[in-house]
C-alpha cells in the first residue's frame, strides 16, 4: 500500500481527481503544476519557501495544488507595463 493510500477518502478523492465535495477542484501535484504555470518544479519549491508562490496544500510530505488557487495566482501577476509596480522587488 502506497503512503498516500492511508489517507482518508476524501483526501484520496480529490488527489484522483474526483471531489469530496461538490464544485471542490482537483488536487495536482508539484510538477502538474509546473507544467500549468510553464515554470519548473524547483522554482514552486523555492516559492513556497519565501512565500512568493502560489497558495498550496500540504498533507503529510505531499505538496498539492488548487488550479483555482494557480490562475489566481496568475491573475495576481497580470500587469499591462514594465513600468506597474511589482510588489515583489
Amino acid at each position: 500500500m502506497h503512503r498516500y493510500e492511508r489517507q482518508s477518502p476524501a483526501i484520496n478523492a480529490q488527489i484522483s481527481g474526483g471531489s469530496a465535495m461538490p464544485g471542490a477542484d482537483r488536487l495536482i501535484s508539484t510538477r502538474e503544476a509546473a507544467e500549468v504555470l510553464g515554470v519548473s518544479s524547483s522554482y514552486l519549491a523555492k516559492s513556497r519557501l519565501t512565500g512568493e508562490g502560489p497558495r498550496f496544500i500540504k498533507i503529510g510530505a505531499r505538496v498539492l495544488y488548487r488550479p483555482s488557487d494557480l490562475d489566481a495566482w496568475l491573475s495576481e501577476r497580470s500587469r499591462s507595463s514594465t513600468a506597474e509596480y511589482d510588489a515583489a522587488s
